[in-house]
């Protein structure tokens, strides 16, 4: 199952309302999440916005359980309230910019290593980054 094959029609989330997602916010300006006002952001950020994949945007380590006994195959992941349809190119763009889909710090000495190498996979299978495009606007 590749969630990224199941396409929407807008920048929404799952109920096609709201997407609470900070990154695609500036700084400054009034939180207005609403589809419309989300998508000018990626716009503006030169993401092509003609379709929409699904993507969990806060698929950190924290979020991924996986039980004591690995070889069962039971794996959860949670909080799923930041799971909508999203540009393609915002996928790899906030695993390139969010430190909050790193380790915590007292896990590992390289808390950055999960984003770090979700980002190349996603490089490796065409997803594109908008992440020097978002540090400018």
């Amino acid at each position: 199952m590749n969630l990224a094959d199941w396409k929407g029609h807008m920048l929404s989330g799952v109920d096609g309302k709201n997407m609470p997602e900070d990154y695609l916010i500036r700084t400054g300006t009034v939180d207005d999440f609403s589809p419309a006002n989300l998508q000018k952001g990626c716009e503006a950020m030169g993401m092509g916005c003609s379709s929409f994949v699904f993507y969990h945007a806060n698929l950190g380590p924290g979020n991924i359980i996986v039980e004591n006994e690995p070889m069962l195959g039971t794996v959860a992941i949670i909080d799923w309230e930041l799971a909508g349809y999203f540009p393609r190119g915002w996928v790899r763009t906030k695993f390139r910019l969010s430190g909050g889909l790193d380790f915590e710090p007292w896990i590992t000495d390289n808390p950055t290593w999960w984003r770090s190498e979700v980002q190349k996979l996603l490089e490796i299978n065409g997803f594109e980054d908008y992440s020097q495009a978002w540090l400018s606007w």
